[in-house]
């Protein structure tokens, strides 16, 4: 500690601290601001009028002013913890002794701020413990068979607007952070029409660092649908340990099977070899250590793997990860999924509407929509909340995804999607908006003026009644499609 801080009376005279600067720098603080404050601020967000540093080593006072020092021990000792009142001194009193005084107070001082700096590891390492108790509790929660189970969202190469050719030369995808399970892993293929039969996609799943095998796909090339393909990994009981790598490559070298680049060549939190090559578009899925689950319709398994024990439940929740925004957002992180309240998480930006969509759904028959929504925070300004489908355009086609992994999604087809770039956008007139207070939570719902069969894009909306939008996150939790068929 270089530097002094002390509490001096105005009346002290300045050539006093020409000789405390042989002990240390001195920061001189008036004693009557400090007598004049009601609290500490030490917070750079917060500004106040409190004093603004506990770290006061001691108290100098003129002599006119000892009838006060009861007075002022009591106001120090009320402000910072720990005060000395052998901290304060009087001018006249020091004339010998001035600079072994500093010396003493900075030395006291740099103690108490070491034993408090132990005691602080001391709880750090008890909040370690108990967050790891709180880990293990939300684990064995985590495993309850009647717990309703949603998939999420673990990584995610955008689409991107070119295409390479999946040759022989195996491609890898590394990806650097561990995860327990992966229910499912998307790629994105470009198919042209081609008089080959029988050509073969290969792809594998195996540990990172020890390279154990853990699923193998071959697929034919007739089996690929345009679009996302969904290659489904077989049920686990016991984590990975490790990463994992997804190889893929065509065992028919002749073959033409076209593999969608990503939008970013260098995604983070992956790993790409050979290095000259740029990342897949690709999403990877997760799910839970020994959860069974129905096979659905569409997608691919890998080889041995049979259909599949007993339901599990699940929502379409999943669909509201891959929500993007359609209007600018005014700040990085304003539209997001959030894993702890498993829902999409929208900012409103006052009276202007904030929109996202989920583009490139495909349905057949769909008659309505209804979005479930809250509004979580305590201290939330009310909050406006709609939805609405429109068919999609040229501008919002998508390409295809892959079937749904949802047992009830036969009447749906398959589920598209694409990342829709910032626009602007017309909110129709014949939307109905719900205004949510704080911790409220409700649902707001679309109904179709003639039934819609083919593509569609679904759009979410959120606003504040004025221009105020204090902790105003507007949460999009489920989405339940209604058909003319149930």
């Amino acid at each position: 500690m270089s530097q002094l801080i002390l509490a001096v009376d105005k009346d002290v005279p300045e050539a006093t601290f020409a000789r405390l600067s042989r002990v240390a720098r001195t920061l001189k603080i008036d004693v009557d601001d400090i007598l004049a404050q009601k609290e500490i601020v030490v917070s750079g967000r917060v500004r106040g009028k409190g004093l603004t540093s506990p770290f006061l080593a001691g108290v100098l006072l003129s002599g006119a002013r000892r009838v006060e020092r009861a007075t002022i021990v009591r106001h120090f000792q009320s402000l910072l913890p720990r005060f000395d009142e052998g901290r304060i001194s009087f001018d006249g009193d020091l004339t010998d002794n001035l600079e072994s005084w500093a010396l003493s107070a900075r030395n006291d001082l740099l103690e108490k701020i070491l034993e408090q700096a132990a005691r602080a590891e001391r709880e750090s390492a008890s909040l370690r413990v108990m967050y790891e108790k709180a880990q293990q509790a939300l684990h064995d929660l985590d495993r309850a068979p009647e717990r309703k189970v949603t998939s999420r969202l673990l990584f995610q190469a955008i689409l991107g607007p070119r295409a390479t050719r999946l040759g022989s030369e195996p491609l890898a995808v590394s990806l650097r952070r561990e995860h327990q399970a992966i229910a499912s892993v998307d790629f994105h293929f470009v198919k042209t029409v081609s008089p080959l039969i029988g050509a073969l996609v290969e792809l594998t799943l195996a540990g990172s660092r020890t390279g154990r095998s853990f699923a193998t796909w071959r697929v034919l090339e007739e089996a690929l649908v345009p679009g996302w393909n969904r290659f489904h990994c077989p049920i686990r009981d016991e984590p990975f340990g490790e990463g994992v790598t997804f190889t893929i490559r065509a065992l028919s070298p002749d073959g033409r099977i076209d593999l969608s680049e990503s939008a970013d060549r260098e995604p983070s939190g992956v790993t790409v070899f050979p290095e000259r090559r740029a990342a897949p578009a690709m999403r990877v899925w997760s799910t839970q250590l020994g959860l069974a689950r129905t096979r659905p319709e569409g997608g691919h398994w890998p080889l041995g793997s049979a259909a599949e024990k007993r339901p599990a439940p699940a929502s379409r929740a999943d669909l509201l990860q891959l929500a993007s925004p359609v209007t600018p957002e005014g700040w990085e992180g304003q539209s997001r999924w959030d894993e702890w309240l498993q829902g999409l998480m929208v900012h409103p930006d006052g009276t202007t509407p904030v929109v996202v969509a989920v583009a490139g759904l495909e349905a057949s028959d769909l008659r309505s929509v209804r979005v479930a929504c809250k509004l979580s925070h305590e201290l939330a300004v009310p909050t406006n909340f709609t939805a609405w489908v429109r068919p999609a355009t040229a501008r919002h086609s998508a390409a295809p995804l892959a079937a749904s992994t949802d047992s009830g999604a036969g009447l749906m087809g398959s589920l598209w999607r694409r990342i829709v770039r910032s626009t602007a956008v017309e909110i129709p007139e014949d939307v109905s908006w719900l205004t949510l207070t704080a911790e409220q939570e409700g649902e707001v719902s679309f109904d179709l003026p003639e039934p819609l069969s083919g593509r569609f894009d679904l759009f979410l909306a959120t606003s504040n009644l004025d221009r105020r939008n204090d902790y105003a996150w507007a949460t999009f939790t489920d989405i339940r499609f209604g058909t003319g068929h149930g």
